[in-house]
C-alpha cells in the first residue's frame, strides 16, 4: 500500500482512527517493530500522524510533474504506545 485517501465528506468522523487502529493491529501481529509513513509537507495529515505519535526522521525534495516538493518521512517506533492511543476511550 502507498497511499490512503479519506474524502473531505468523510473526514473528522474518526474513520481515519479506525484505519490507523486495523493497520497497527495488524503489524503488531506480524511483529513488526518501527512504521513510517511519507507525506507531502503541505498535506495536514502530517498533524494526524503526529497526534499518534509519529516523529519526522527527514524531510526529501521529489519532484511530481515537473515540481519539487518536499516529503516529510514519519516513523512511529513504539507500536504498542500508538496502540493504546488509539485505543483509549474518550
Amino acid at each position: 500500500m502507498t497511499s490512503i485517501y479519506i474524502l473531505k465528506e468523510y473526514q473528522g468522523i474518526g474513520l481515519g482512527k479506525e484505519l490507523l487502529k486495523s493497520m497497527f493491529f495488524r503489524f503488531s501481529s506480524l511483529g513488526y517493530q518501527k512504521i513510517f509513513v511519507n507525506v507531502l509537507e503541505d498535506n495536514k495529515a502530517r498533524y494526524f500522524y503526529e497526534y499518534y505519535g509519529a516523529h519526522l526522521c527527514k524531510s526529501v525534495q521529489i519532484k511530481i510533474g515537473g515540481k519539487v516538493l518536499n516529503e516529510l518521512i514519519y516513523e512511529w517506533d513504539n507500536i504498542d504506545g500508538v496502540l493504546a492511543r488509539l485505543t483509549k476511550t474518550n
